[in-house]
């Protein structure tokens, strides 16, 4: 089930200037004629989760900035209309919103509109809200509080670019678990939101093994004594996590 987010309208020029719950409600166009949502891309989507504990999104922040290369999506909605109606890219060269059918990929930096169309096959332009493209600079890495058997207590939060993490209580026969989760930011750590390509590996299955689809932002990891590495690449950048884990 996909997770869907605010949209909200920021103040830039037209063209390209220069199982879950939602965080608020959606937010008017710049028009006043519709209301635009953000609608995550994949499950690779840093901004967006099944579980609304491991969102990591600031209510304040509404429209999140897009990482450059990303893909997303958005709905707009007509006022007092019962069906959604199409939404299109006011400059194609930047956010392109015809080779994915209902997906917007982010392919150059900068503000870029997004037009709410008046009906979902229409031609005719109903409002318009901006949304901002950003380069992705570095990677940083959220984890959860472990817990021996299944499940974790995971907030979100953002610890560091790299992290080391020690972990005790573990034996062979009752491994902790523990679930981490790749984010792509801003130089000024900002969280940039749509879907890159990601991957989870790691350096020795007997101490960190990945038990959850590899290929997400976020991954549940069975930990064992040992040491291991485990290695985030997404949107062209890396990030490690080194675990050291005793009984």
């Amino acid at each position: 089930m996909k997770r869907i987010i605010v949209v909200a309208a920021a103040i830039a020029a037209l063209s390209g200037c220069d199982k879950s719950k939602d965080a608020s409600a959606s937010q008017a166009g710049e028009l006043g004629r519709g209301t635009f949502t953000y609608v995550c891309g994949t499950g690779a989507d840093a901004q967006c989760n099944d579980n609304s504990d491991l969102a990591l999104v600031d209510p304040a922040t509404n429209f999140p900035p897009i990482a450059l290369g990303a893909t997303f999506s958005s709905s707009f909605k007509v006022n007092d209309a019962q069906d959604p109606s199409a939404v299109m890219s006011a400059v194609p060269d930047m956010l392109d919103s015809e080779t994915v059918p209902k997906y917007l990929i982010a392919k150059k930096v900068g503000w870029v509109a997004l037009l709410g169309m008046e009906s979902a096959g229409g031609t005719r332009v109903s409002d318009l809200i901006h949304a901002k493209v950003e380069p992705l600079d570095h990677l940083e890495v959220a984890q959860s509080a472990p817990t021996g058997g299944g499940g974790a207590d995971f907030k979100g939060k953002v610890t560091a670019p790299g992290i080391d993490v020690t972990i005790t209580g573990s034996t062979p026969s009752t491994p902790v678990t523990q679930m981490f989760r790749v984010v792509p930011m801003t130089k000024d750590r900002k969280l940039l939101a749509g879907a890159l390509p990601c991957q989870w590996t790691t350096s020795n299955e007997a101490v960190a093994r990945i038990t959850t689809d590899a290929g997400q932002n976020i991954i549940t990891v069975e930990l064992k004594p040992g040491d291991a590495t485990l290695k985030a690449a997404l949107g062209g950048l890396t990030v490690d996590v080194k675990v050291k884990v005793g009984s």
